[in-house]
């Protein structure tokens, strides 16, 4: 008959031991993984992978540093698990302080997304404001915001630009190169300015100017794109105003028989409306400039 009764040990056989169900040398030991640390690495540097490898996920944080948190869905995968309490370090165990913690992870993650948002959509809107407001003042010669010399009264006088002298024409009139290029300033007097403005103030010295191309060859107008406007006995440089109206023009390649039209505004004081200077370029770089001078109406 058998039985299931423990049998006595063999005499010069070794019996091997009986397991121990309540032993606990082979199960992890050490602190927990903290919660709010990794919640923290998942949130600021997840695309690297550093939230694996502080829970001891060594092989798939290297995994999820070359691939940049998974081109971007591994990384938010593991934020979400982290909040929803399911993240476990390398052993299995859940981490420490979740219950604490969670609702503040949850509103700061929240919260952040919400602001990356409203900021991307802020930065698209101002770039495509920017581009338009670009698009429709290079190169706009059919709607001037200044009046031309003819209507606003100011003389049309056509005046050429002798080298040999300093090349000083009055502003209103039309400076004529030898090349066959024109080139007219004239003001606009002080025009409004929005609070937004680089300088101080609500006003400012509007000029338009004007290259025309009666040559049979195409101009580069580029290099006149940059006048150099003094006012007062000691011919004190005046800073460009720009804002929401005086955005940044420039030439570009004129066609023959065709013009090109800039509006700018300076920071000139109205004491000095009297004696103003505009410097522009020569037609060519280094070429005779021609100054305009007078004052502003």
């Amino acid at each position: 008959m058998s039985n299931n009764y423990p049998q006595p040990p063999v005499a010069g056989y070794p019996q091997a031991p009986e397991p121990n169900p309540y032993d606990v040398s082979d199960m992890p030991t050490g602190p927990l993984r903290s919660f709010t640390v990794t919640w923290i690495l998942a949130l600021l540097l997840g695309g690297l992978g550093i939230d694996r490898f502080y829970l001891g996920k060594v092989g798939t944080g290297i995994a999820k540093l070359l691939t940049g948190g998974g081109f971007g869905v591994w990384s938010l995968v593991d934020l979400i698990i982290t909040l929803t309490g399911k993240r476990t370090d390398v052993h299995g165990r859940p981490l420490d302080g979740y219950e604490k913690n969670k609702l503040m992870a949850i509103l700061v993650t929240v919260g952040l997304f919400v602001l990356e948002s409203v900021l991307a959509v802020v930065l698209v809107i101002s770039g495509l404001a920017g581009l338009a407001a670009v698009g429709t003042a290079v190169g706009n010669t059919d709607k001037p915001a200044i009046e031309s010399p003819t209507d606003s009264g100011v003389s049309g006088e056509k005046t050429k630009v002798d080298p040999s002298k300093d090349g000083s024409v009055p502003l209103g009139t039309t400076a004529i190169y030898e090349d066959g290029i024109k080139l007219t300033v004239i003001t606009g007097g002080f025009l409004p300015i929005s609070e937004f403005a680089n300088v101080p103030g609500d006003k400012a010295a509007a000029f338009q100017i004007t290259v025309e191309n009666t040559s049979d060859a195409e101009f580069d107008a580029a290099l006149m794109s940059f006048p150099k406007v003094t006012y007062g006995a000691s011919n004190t440089e005046a800073k460009q105003v720009f804002d929401d109206t005086f955005t940044f023009q420039s030439f570009s390649t004129i066609l023959p028989g065709e013009k090109q039209i800039i509006q700018a505004a300076y920071d000139i004081p109205s004491a000095e409306a009297d004696n103003v200077r505009v410097e522009m370029r020569g037609t060519t770089y280094g070429g005779q400039k021609a100054i305009f001078k007078g004052a502003i109406k």
